[in-house]
């Protein structure tokens, strides 16, 4: 999820009550839920070398066991500082500091396991990705349940007002500027923050604040729980459609779409080709979203050795649903690389490479492609 979301669900955890735990409590709880993305500064060294190191050892098991530990310690500094300002102030619980530390940095990997880039659990002891496919990586709708309880709490001072317009604008702007977030989609959005503002004019008091704050948190676990049954709910449905039309297939990937939770686009995989298969979840009638994508075929040292390269290793370590196109250029190959996640051979995105190598380098590669979601440091 992108940082806007870890930033209002650990805001809108402290406004259900939490905040009332311990001094620092919020804090803890916004901090907890960002912690992990301390490996964000690698994307200054390139997209590659994002996709090799994002969303791994900072999110891996044994961060996961030590981070809370770390925050902890370092709230515990802060307060230290505040109450030397302060002498009278109430000092922070290192046990509830502990709580909250875990609660939001636990929900960081949690959520980017919800869309389909995917985190690596398990490092640094296994490289494997796991995927969620349930939330597209911006969603609009976990910004509105999270931040409603949110603004409604942060904007009795101005400031609050004037830094939460800009973002409501801000939002506003990427929603209904991106021309594929359906009409529909656009229109809910504008309803949902029109609402807020409106509830924000009548200045409620704290303790209705905290019922909000509930009652957001309440309808975000349910949206939750909705969305992560999509995908099964999605396969099921385009399995059932593929057997009516005889068509066979090995996998199939339910991807999450942008501001249409409705909705998945299912990736049918088979031998040598990728199906898309547009399954609305609840009604509807099932169609083809895209053409066909053949796979190309990953057992050539050409492929192997353009995935092994220094300049594209992360994607290689990032794949998950690759198409490959080879052809011979001069004295070496050229390989065209897409994911089917994110990238069509009609254009490029993310997960997508135009790679040359020589024939002394696909000499010298291996005859195979290596294991995917291998951790090679």
């Amino acid at each position: 999820m992108d940082n806007l979301a870890h930033s209002l669900f650990g805001a809108v955890l402290a406004e259900t009550g939490l905040k009332r735990l311990t001094p620092l409590a919020t804090a803890t709880l916004v901090v907890g839920a960002n912690l992990p993305d301390v490996d964000a500064f690698v994307t200054l060294a390139g997209e590659d070398a994002a996709m090799f190191w994002r969303r791994g050892i900072t999110h891996g098991v044994l961060a996961l066991a030590l981070w809370p530990l770390v925050l902890m310690l370092t709230m515990l500094g802060i307060d230290r500082v505040r109450r030397a300002r302060d002498p009278g102030a109430t000092p922070a619980s290192p046990g509830w500091l502990f709580v909250l530390s875990a609660i939001g940095i636990w929900s960081h990997t949690s959520l980017d396991w919800l869309n389909s880039y995917g985190v690596r659990w398990l490092l640094p002891f296994d490289g494997r990705w796991f995927y969620g496919d349930a939330l597209f990586i911006v969603d609009p709708w976990f910004w509105l349940l999270t931040a409603a309880a949110v603004v409604l709490a942060r904007t009795s001072r101005q400031v609050g007002k004037v830094g939460w317009t800009i973002a409501a604008l801000a939002t506003t702007g990427v929603i209904v500027g991106t021309p594929f977030v359906p009409l529909a989609g656009r229109l809910l959005w504008l309803a949902g923050v029109t609402a807020i503002a409106i509830a924000r004019t009548r200045a409620p008091r704290p303790d209705a604040i905290e019922r909000v704050g509930r009652v957001c948190f309440a309808l975000l676990v349910a949206y939750l729980g909705l969305m992560v049954a999509g995908p099964w709910r999605a396969r099921s449905l385009a399995a059932e459609w593929l057997s009516g039309h005889r068509i066979a297939f090995t996998e199939l990937v339910a991807n999450p779409l942008a501001a249409d939770s409705l909705t998945r686009e299912v990736i049918v995989v088979d031998a040598d080709r990728y199906r898309f298969l547009r399954v609305p979840l609840f009604g509807g009638t099932i169609g083809v979203s895209a053409p066909e994508v053949a796979r190309g075929d990953e057992a050539t040292r050409v492929i192997a050795a353009a995935l092994a390269t220094p300049a594209h290793r992360g994607l290689g370590n990032w794949l998950r649903l690759p198409a490959y196109e080879v052809y011979r250029d001069g004295a070496g190959w050229r390989v065209v690389v897409r994911d089917m996640r994110y990238a069509r051979l009609g254009g490029r995105g993310p997960g997508s490479a135009d790679i040359r190598v020589s024939d002394a380098e696909v000499a010298a590669a291996p005859a195979v492609l290596p294991r995917s979601g291998a951790w090679r440091p």
